[in-house]
């Protein structure tokens, strides 16, 4: 099967619709830090991929306000007010930080803000023009404290940056990679997006899963009619992606529940990061980031890049 393209956009026998590859942001890389030892997983990486990359580094602490009980007789809850003495403490924790991963300090930035952690790094992303932003990602798989899971969610929902949640693993840049593939124009754009992250001679899987249904058709012809379908489209899909010829390219269809069928094949093919697109822009997609994705958030253990659409509004800005 081949691919047709034009300057716009490539399209398939098959009727898929590949957009061409949007422009990205090519600011810095914004790392978000709360301090914890999970957030020093954002800062390895950030020095890894800039190393490659060379678009800089900004670092982000974010303070989140505390509720301080007001005595009587206003019993009101009131915000507790950020010190200066306290924003400078917070620097400096945040640079012994970049210390321990052997950051060009002196060249990298570093901000303290106040607010909500999810808003305020979609604020900085926007405001920087970042490429991409790096959360800290637990052994666990839940990011600890600050840049925990409900705000990478919150974040993916307000943002239209790509976000890397790096596990501690991510010492180096990505030599076996896991691209989920649903043959939609997201899927493209994600497995774009992490082209330039990976290393020059990685070993990408291309992954789509087969929901696991039963459909009686009296021969039992539907799965093998789906794949036969499936396996095309996924060659389609390689061909299209056109990555460099140094990576070498695989493609694999399974069968189960996207999140778990994924994270399980990334756990047996040695994956060192996997990627995943969204789906939805505006009211929908703030209300339900795609569930492959919230899926892997919640479930895997490797480092995760997450590539979202941008909503109608920032579409318009």
């Amino acid at each position: 099967m081949t691919a047709i393209s034009s300057n716009n956009a490539e399209t398939t026998t098959l009727g898929m619709y590949y957009p061409a590859v949007p422009v990205k942001n090519s600011g810095p890389i914004l790392a978000a830090t709360d301090r914890s030892e999970a957030a020093v997983s954002a800062l390895r990486a950030a020095e890894v991929l800039n190393a490659s990359l060379h678009r800089g580094v900004t670092v982000l602490a974010v303070i989140e306000p505390l509720p301080l009980i007001v005595p009587e007789p206003t019993s009101l809850l009131q915000p507790l007010v950020i010190s200066p003495e306290l924003s400078a403490v917070v620097r400096k924790q945040t640079v012994e930080q970049m210390k321990k991963v052997d950051a060009d300090v002196p060249t990298w930035s570093v901000e303290v803000e106040e607010g909500r952690p999810a808003s305020e790094v979609a604020l900085a992303a926007r405001k920087h023009g970042a490429s991409l932003v790096i959360l800290g990602l637990s052994h666990h798989g839940i990011v600890d404290r600050l840049i925990d899971g409900d705000t990478a969610l919150e974040f993916l929902r307000e943002s239209d940056t790509p976000v890397l949640l790096a596990s501690k693993d991510f010492t180096t840049l990505p030599r076996v990679v896991v691209i989920a593939v649903d043959f939609s124009p997201e899927s493209m754009d994600a497995a774009r997006t992490s082209l330039p992250l990976l290393s020059p001679d990685c070993l990408i899987h291309l992954v789509h899963v087969r929901p696991a249904v039963t459909i009686f058709d009296g021969s039992g012809l539907w799965e093998e009619e789906y794949d036969t379908v499936a396996r095309r489209q996924i060659e389609t899909f390689r061909e299209t992606l056109a990555a460099p010829d140094t990576m070498h390219v695989e493609t694999t269809i399974v069968v189960g529940k996207p999140a778990d069928a994924l994270t399980e094949f990334a756990k047996k093919a040695g994956a060192d990061l996997i990627v995943s697109g969204t789906h939805g822009a505006g009211l929908m997609r703030r209300i339900f980031i795609g569930s492959v994705a919230t899926g892997l958030l919640r479930k895997t253990e490797h480092s995760l890049l997450v590539v979202p659409q941008p909503t109608h509004q920032q579409k318009k800005d």
